[in-house]
């Protein structure tokens, strides 16, 4: 991820709302891209399930494997929320 988008750990209470702000934001963001991708999941799914042709699984299931893994990312972006440890260096 790119720690440049991310603001820093601050101290004084103007900065701390604006990191409050930007934390809602943020988590508003990640709510939105989860609710995106929800039917990007269940849709590559039940169409495998359906599906015979050999050339469209394939395609589907690079469909759904790449969701399956922003799904992946957005639950660490959930974790490093709650945990607060976004923005600090790793």
């Amino acid at each position: 991820m790119n720690n440049a988008l991310i603001p820093p750990v601050t101290s004084s209470p103007h900065e701390s709302v604006v990191m409050e702000d930007s934390s809602k934001s943020m988590s508003r963001v990640v709510h939105a891209l989860a609710n995106k991708l929800l039917p990007i999941t269940i849709f590559s799914e039940l169409a495998l399930r359906h599906c015979h042709d050999p050339k469209v699984i394939n395609d589907l299931e690079k469909i759904h494997k790449a969701a399956e893994e922003a799904r992946e990312l957005i639950v660490q972006i959930r974790t490093d929320m709650q945990s607060g440890s976004m923005g600090k260096p790793t």
